[in-house]
Formats: C-alpha cells, structure tokens, sequence
C-alpha cells in the first residue's frame, strides 16, 4: 500500500499563505503529540517548536495532521521547527467483528475513502462523506469495523461505516465533505514482516475497495 500524504483544500490553501522566513524544510505529516509540546511524527523525527505552541488543544489531542517548517537540526531524528498549522484527525479504535453478521449499528450511510495509507502504527485516510452546510459535527459517526470472521493470517479486512442521525438530505442540500481519519491497528497486526491490507466501503450505493501490501 503505498503511503501517501495528502492535501486536503484547507490546508493546500493556508499553505500558500504562511510566512516565508527560511526554513530547512517543510513537511505535512501525522504524528503524535508529547508531554513537552513536542511532535513525533510517522517517520521518527521529533520536532520542538521553540516558540511555543499554539494552543491548549494540541496539547490535548492523541493525534495530529501537522503543517511544520523545519529550521535547525540540533541532534540526529530531532529538530527545531515552527508549527504553522494543524488540525485534529478523527482517531479512534477499530470494531473488531467476530459475529457472523455486520451490525447495522456501525453505520450504512455512504463514505469514501480517497487515500489509505499505514504510518504511525494507524490506518489513516482521507475520507469524504455527504453533509449539510451548518450542521453538527455530531451527526455523524464514522466506525472502522476490522474483519476477524475468517482467516486473517495473510490479509487483514476492514470496512469503513458511516452512521448519520440525519434522515437522507436531498441532493441539492449536501455537499462532499472531505477530512482525515487515523485508526490504531498494530495489536490487529500479525507477528510477520508484512500483511496484505484490505479496505472496503460503500459510495453512492456502490461497494469500493482498495488493497497493498503493509510492511510491519
């Protein structure tokens, strides 16, 4: 599966809009947040953000999708950075189904799935779902259900399901809404050097899938 990072429109456009001090590089990547502030990210660098960080939420937050300029290596894997935009991905636990049927609870509502990658010991994506201008963020649940039916040892299923507490919107009222999701899946991972991944979901009344190979 190949991994991919993703602009999603919000952040391209407040990429074009960002200082220009100088900087070694800029990167968007997942990562976690530390104690410190600091960020890991997926590939292993730590980044210090001298200036501070911007707000009591990063601190908060299991996980983030982070726009960073690197400005000064100051030991091997770690450098001195400026945060210059984040946002909080959709970060929860997978379902894991071992019933002979799917509940309809996890969600039936359509949801697509644009990029699947594995970094960080997560199944992240952008995913894009049908929404109403204004509405709660709370209207919608979004569930990524593991498939433990059958035979996992060479490949591991997932499904994605979206549950929506709206009756179905008419067409010209919604809109594609597109955003980021992380789902932690290493204990889910065979004890080998890679496993064939599969993930499926529902758009527009159409079952879709995409699969790769995850080295572990």
């Amino acid at each position: 599966m190949k991994r991919l990072f993703i602009f999603l429109l919000a952040i391209a456009a407040a990429v074009s809009c960002i200082d220009k001090e100088p900087f070694l590089y800029r990167i968007v990547t997942f990562g976690y947040v530390g104690s410190d502030g600091s960020l890991l990210a997926d590939d292993g660098i730590k980044y210090v953000f001298p200036a501070g960080i911007p707000d009591e939420a990063w601190s908060k937050a299991p996980r983030v999708v982070a726009v960073i300029d690197a400005t000064e290596q100051t030991a091997d894997s770690t450098y001195n950075a400026r945060l210059q935009q984040y946002m909080v991905p959709l970060y929860k636990a997978p379902v894991v189904l071992t019933d002979p049927q799917v509940p309809d609870s996890l969600g039936t509502t359509d949801i697509a799935v644009s990029s699947v990658w594995y970094s960080g010991r997560c199944l992240n994506m952008t995913n894009v779902i049908k929404a109403i201008d204004g509405e709660k963020a709370g209207n919608h649940v979004i569930n990524l259900m593991a498939d433990m039916r059958g035979d996992s040892q060479d490949t591991l299923r997932f499904e994605v399901h979206h549950r929506t507490v709206l009756e179905e919107a008419p067409t010209e009222l919604s809109h594609d809404y597109s955003f980021y999701s992380s789902f932690p899946i290493a204990s889910l991972m065979p004890k080998r050097d890679s496993v064939v991944v599969k993930v499926s979901w529902t758009w527009e009344g159409k079952p879709a899938s995409v699969s790769g190979k995850v080295k572990i």
